[in-house]
């Protein structure tokens, strides 16, 4: 006992949350929960949220109080959990019996956040444990309702804390739930009261339920929704099967477009990976000199690796990849980095160098098959990265200014396929160059700067915008193809206008 580290038990038991202790007397007691726990799980992979007791979020001691009229206020920071029937709110519930009073801290715990994982399976699992382990009595288990218990109770319990942004994210989430929970009830009540027709109650759901590929749009990036409502709009099986290669080719520039910016903004990380990333793409035949499918595929397959493992390692380095693109969280990061999206991009480059690259006759069914097969690949995909590009949009940068400290600057969201671009302004902590594309979210320490391998060019005759494409460079010049539909579909541009952003790819 006498060479015990009571420091260490304490933040055995309770984690990285500060906990505050008194030893009375001359005397050290140490506890060692080791035995009746399982080893702690990696606290740094970012999918796993770290753990601590209920007792170390309080704020104040916990009480057990009757749910007679004016027994139980309502308190900031609260967290109300009845002992019988009935959910854990942060208002006081309306049901009968006791109730149990938590005044959680701030700073370390979100109410909301708390009071939805209790409401969850894995939080009524764990306070019936806690329960069972704080109770007393041989027939039937009950914690009594002296402070004593009621610690004991709240060390019982066992919470996972995520970081706070993170909870209030979850609270959010949940609020919005619970907004269409009532929005459900509520036409369920209206449906039975026979005052509208019953497709005309339901119709207000029918975008929640649609997930088709054409509403997907609307959460992708410009260059990519566009291709995308391109094949939905395209009618014939032959027009179909060249758009369909050409959607998925723009997805694969996008990303290795983004990858490769990203790996630019870090210059020690790109002194790393540039020369490993050429000599890669001269052993398989391929160059960015003239990008085909397979190069953006091999720069995908390289570089989100190597971000992955970024992401996957310490804290320190988790801060620094979400910060190379733009400031995301790490979970919308790594959906855009999925494993399974790389290989579903290696997949579809294989059928099409098989595909594309046999030189005889197709029949239409044939090409149909191939169409059935891309179009289920993009459901998945959709499936893989859902609504993550909201959370990391594409933005043109406007005028910036700064006020009380703080920089400011106008954009235009370029996300979907509407145009002109919905405005907006967001909180940087760098100004964007003013007319060029930008990953950014609000509040971002330093913007990605997309590189010229992507570019907007205004179509003379409307006020569309066309994406185009870095295709290759030609001599003293560029060539741009778009995969929209747009009156032309290949630009040329001078070289000269690139290199500064080329270069260093293109020359070893």
């Amino acid at each position: 006992m006498a060479e015990a580290d009571s420091d260490r038990d304490v933040r055995r038991r309770y984690g990285s949350i500060p906990v505050e202790w008194i030893a009375e007397g001359d005397s050290t007691i140490s506890f060692d929960v080791a035995p009746h726990f399982p080893e702690p799980r990696d606290a740094s992979r970012r999918d796993i949220p770290s753990t601590t007791r209920l007792s170390a979020l309080l704020a104040a001691p916990p009480a057990l109080q009757s749910m007679t009229d004016g027994a139980v206020a309502d308190g900031e920071d609260s967290l109300y959990v009845p002992t019988g029937a009935g959910a854990a709110a942060t208002t006081p519930p309306t049901v009968s019996g006791r109730v149990l009073h938590f005044r959680v801290a701030p700073e370390s715990i979100h109410p909301e956040y708390l009071a939805g994982w209790l409401n969850s399976d894995d939080g009524r699992s764990s306070l019936a444990s806690a329960l069972d382990r704080a109770g007393s009595g041989s027939i039937i288990r009950a914690v009594r309702s002296d402070p004593r218990s009621l610690w004991r109770l709240a060390d019982e319990l066992v919470v996972p804390v995520r970081p706070l942004p993170a909870q209030r994210d979850f609270a959010n989430a949940l609020l919005a739930l619970r907004r269409v929970e009532n929005l459900v009830q509520e036409a369920r009540a209206d449906l039975w009261t026979g005052e509208q027709q019953a497709d005309l109650v339901a119709g207000p759901f029918d975008s929640l339920l649609d997930q088709s590929l054409e509403r997907w749009t609307a959460s992708l990036p410009y260059p990519f929704a566009t291709a995308l409502w391109t094949l939905t709009s395209r009618n014939g099986v032959d027009a179909r099967h060249r758009q369909i290669f050409h959607t998925w080719e723009s997805y694969a520039a996008f990303m290795a477009t983004v990858l490769l910016s990203a790996l630019r903004q870090d210059g020690d990380l790109a002194d790393v990976e540039a020369p490993v990333l050429r000599r890669a793409l001269v052993g398989a035949g391929l160059s960015l000199e003239r990008p085909t499918f397979g190069t953006w595929n091999a720069v995908i397959q390289r570089l989100a690796s190597r971000f992955r493992s970024m992401l996957e390692g310490e804290a320190e380095e988790r801060i620094r990849v979400c910060n190379l693109f733009g400031g995301p969280r790490a979970g919308v990061l790594a959906a855009v980095l999925n494993p399974n999206c790389v290989q579903l991009l290696a997949e579809v480059n294989s059928r099409r160098n098989l595909w594309l690259g046999h030189s005889g006759a197709t029949s239409e069914a044939a090409l149909q098959t191939q169409i059935d097969y891309l179009t289920n690949a993009l459901e998945e995909l959709r499936a893989l990265v859902g609504e993550a590009w909201t959370r990391m949009p594409l933005v043109r940068a406007g005028r910036a200014s700064r006020r009380r400290g703080e920089l400011t600057q106008e954009v235009e969201v370029v996300m979907g396929t509407n145009v002109p671009f919905r405005p907006g302004s967001i909180r940087v902590g760098e100004i964007m160059e003013e007319g060029e594309l930008y990953i950014a979210t609000d509040g971002c320490t330093r913007p990605l700067p997309l590189s010229h391998l992507i570019v907007l060019r205004s179509s003379p005759s409307s006020e569309r915008h066309a994406c185009y494409f870095f295709n290759r460079a030609e001599g003293d010049s560029v060539r741009l193809v778009s995969y929209q539909m747009t009156i032309s579909g290949e630009i040329y541009e001078p070289r000269a206008e690139y290199d500064a952003d080329l270069a260093w790819l293109l020359t070893p």
